[in-house]
């Protein structure tokens, strides 16, 4: 679905896709379904916003954790040798915010002139982008940190685990309970409160917010005058929801968050 902030005109304007929760290397993972979309989406694309949870070291199937990170970082460098006219932002989730790995992506982020990370959020002329794993906490820079805390140095899950995750899964109650806890509302509440906290005047011109995490999807849930947009999951049996949008080429970026030695 392609999304339009403010009044873009051909003459102004920039064109971008944003995706989330590919969860690349898990198990229940389908992301090799979707590439070919993507890859196509991104040929004439001027921004992609990867906006979390596109790697999950948890839950790999790799032989350890190290070997996804390298693994995941070849993945970038591709996107970004492949796609060199278009800018390419990471935006942390939790499922990919282990330390060792941001490292990697600083690295990256030094060699590849198209190539950004940002740890919280980013927000652009008009719009938005963060994982939304702000949600379980309260709305703030530490109750962000908190709830990410066990992702920043995660383990790989055994054998056992996977298999018990994927009968619960299987059983759909991986499915269910996302969609009783995290409604469009709260959600959307929470989200707003945490970047209003973050950054007051940036939020203040910004029309579009996209988010992912919860893994339901939906488009244009306006609340509080923001219009709010869910990019869904790769995840087996999930809907997928790859977005496009147009904006104006005056763009702002937030400064990133002064942070404190973790």
């Amino acid at each position: 679905m392609s999304i339009t902030l403010s009044d873009s005109t051909k003459k102004n304007e920039l064109t971008g896709v944003v995706i989330s929760d590919l969860h690349m290397f898990a198990r229940r993972s389908k992301a090799e379904y979707i590439l070919e979309k993507l890859h196509h989406a991104c040929q004439s694309a001027d921004l992609l916003v990867l906006n979390g949870d596109i790697f999950d070291f948890r839950w790999t199937t790799l032989d350890t954790v190290h070997d996804t990170m390298m693994a995941a970082i070849s993945w970038l460098e591709h996107l970004t040798e492949q796609f060199e006219h278009c800018r390419i932002a990471f935006v942390l989730g939790n499922h990919d915010c282990n330390r060792e790995f941001t490292r990697w992506l600083g690295v990256l982020a030094d060699e590849a002139p198209n190539f950004s990370w940002h740890p919280d959020y980013l927000i652009l002329h008009g719009a938005a982008f963060l994982h939304g794993d702000c949600v379980h906490r309260a709305a703030s820079q530490w109750g962000l940190d908190a709830y990410r805390k066990p992702w920043k140095t995660v383990r790989k899950k055994s054998e056992t685990a996977n298999a018990i995750y994927q009968a619960v899964y299987q059983a759909g109650i991986t499915r269910t309970v996302p969609r009783l806890y995290f409604r469009r509302k709260a959600m959307a509440n929470r989200v707003l409160a945490y970047l209003t906290r973050m950054e007051p005047e940036l939020m203040e011109g910004v029309e579009s917010i996209f988010v992912g995490h919860t893994h339901v999807p939906f488009t244009d849930f306006v609340h509080k005058g923001k219009r709010f947009h869910n990019t869904g999951t790769a995840i087996h049996r999930r809907q997928f929801n790859l977005l496009t949008f147009t904006m104006e080429t005056g763009w702002q970026t937030a400064p990133e968050p002064v942070r404190k030695p973790s």
